[in-house]
C-alpha cells in the first residue's frame, strides 16, 4: 500500500487523494493492483523523467505517481459503501455473530425450554461482547493513527 505526500515546509505540494474516500483495503485484490502499477509504469504517461532537481520537477513526478496509483487502486480496490448507517467497526464476523443469536432467537421463542433459551443467552452475550471489542478497537485505532490536531475531528 502506498500513501504518500510531499511538502515543503508547512505547504503540502502534492495532496494523497486515496485519504479523501475510503476503499475497503480488506477486498482488494493486491496481486493484479501490484501488476497493474508495474506494466502501467512503463507506460509514457507515467514514466519517471526527472531532468532537474527542483521544486517543480518533483511536484511534477510525484503528481504523475500520484495519478498512477490512484488510477490503479480505482481499478483494483472497491470504495466502501457509506451510507448514514454506516460503522467503521461493523466486521463480516460480527455479522456471522449476529445471525447466530437470531437464528437461537428464533429457536428458543419456539421451543420455550430451559436448554435452547441458555443457548440464546450465550450466543447474545458473545454477539454484545465483541460489538464492545469491535467498537473499542476502532476507537484506539483512531486515537494511535491520528496527529495531535485531528484528534479533535469529529469521528
Amino acid at each position: 500500500m502506498i500513501f504518500f505526500s510531499i511538502a515543503r515546509e508547512s505547504d503540502v505540494l502534492v495532496e494523497n487523494s486515496i485519504y479523501s474516500c475510503q476503499y475497503d483495503f480488506e477486498k482488494a485484490d493486491w496481486k493484479n493492483l501490484i501488476k497493474d502499477i508495474s506494466t502501467e509504469q512503463n507506460n509514457e504517461e507515467f514514466s519517471w523523467s526527472l531532468k532537474e532537481l527542483s521544486v517543480e520537477s518533483l511536484e511534477s513526478e510525484a503528481e504523475k505517481l500520484q495519478k498512477l496509483v490512484v488510477k490503479s487502486v480505482k481499478k483494483h480496490i472497491l470504495r466502501k459503501k457509506l451510507s448514514k448507517r454506516f460503522k467503521l467497526w461493523w466486521s463480516d464476523e460480527l455479522k456471522i455473530l449476529r445471525k447466530e443469536m437470531t437464528k437461537y432467537r428464533r429457536k428458543w421463542r419456539k421451543d420455550s425450554d430451559i436448554q435452547t433459551k441458555r443457548e440464546y443467552h450465550e450466543a447474545r452475550t458473545n454477539y454484545y461482547y465483541e460489538i464492545k471489542k469491535a467498537k473499542s478497537n476502532c476507537w484506539n485505532n483512531f486515537l494511535e493513527n491520528t496527529s495531535e490536531k485531528e484528534i479533535f475531528k469529529v469521528f
